[in-house]
């Protein structure tokens, strides 16, 4: 599936395998998979599978190590990734460096500086071809919501949600608006705040971990 090119059809299978399988894996293991991908796309066309290679090689390759050894690890594989012109892979490594400064609290200046690479990396990307846009939108979105600077976390937030359906794994939209409705609902606009609470039951989307 993977070898066959990156999709919006594709996306769920890619998140499940990585959430469901490789994120269980120790570090070792990781590695070993990512060899394995990089013997089998000698077998595929094109350079898929050794892009993937190169991104599931510094993925979640934080536990336990320096940060400023991993950290480096991650900047290497995006430029690469970008030298390659594999945009669907290079933004998602840097997605995955921009989460774990920010999730983990490791590294706030490099947060935020991935973060301002990214809002402009995506910005106007076709979200059909890059599925994890939404995702993106809510999770910077989130970050400087968490350190009080409103007046751009609400824009990117907006910007997580939509009136379509979504995928299995794209929990963006409903927690997107959730956090707006959380914020209007703190400054006192009770109208708006109950728009997003109940555009959050009225939402089609039927996702994972949506009863939470």
């Amino acid at each position: 599936v993977i070898a066959a090119g990156p999709s919006y059809d594709t996306w769920d299978y890619i998140c499940a395998t990585y959430n469901g399988y490789l994120y269980n894996l120790t570090h070792a293991q990781r590695l070993n998979e990512a060899e394995l991908m990089q013997q089998a796309a000698r077998n595929y066309p094109g350079d898929h599978l050794r892009n993937e290679a190169l991104h599931l090689k510094v993925w979640y390759n934080n536990v336990g190590r320096d940060s400023s050894v991993w950290i480096a690890e991650k900047r290497a594989a995006i430029k690469t990734l970008e030298r390659r012109g594999a945009t669907w892979y290079a933004l998602r490594t840097k997605w995955n460096l921009f989460s774990l400064t920010a999730g983990f609290g490791t590294s706030y200046p490099v947060a935020f500086a991935t973060a301002e690479e990214l809002i402009d990396d995506i910005d106007g990307l076709d979200r059909k071809q890059y599925p994890f846009v939404g995702t993106l939108y809510e999770e910077i979105g989130t970050l400087y919501y968490r350190f009080r600077d409103y007046e751009t976390a609400n824009p990117l937030l907006e910007k997580a949600t939509r009136d379509e359906p979504g995928l299995y794994n794209d929990r963006s939209n409903l927690r997107g608006r959730n956090t707006l409705g959380v914020y209007y609902r703190s400054v006192g606009d009770s109208v708006r705040s109950d728009e997003y609470f109940r555009s959050i039951l009225q939402s089609r989307d039927s996702i994972y971990d949506r009863p939470v």
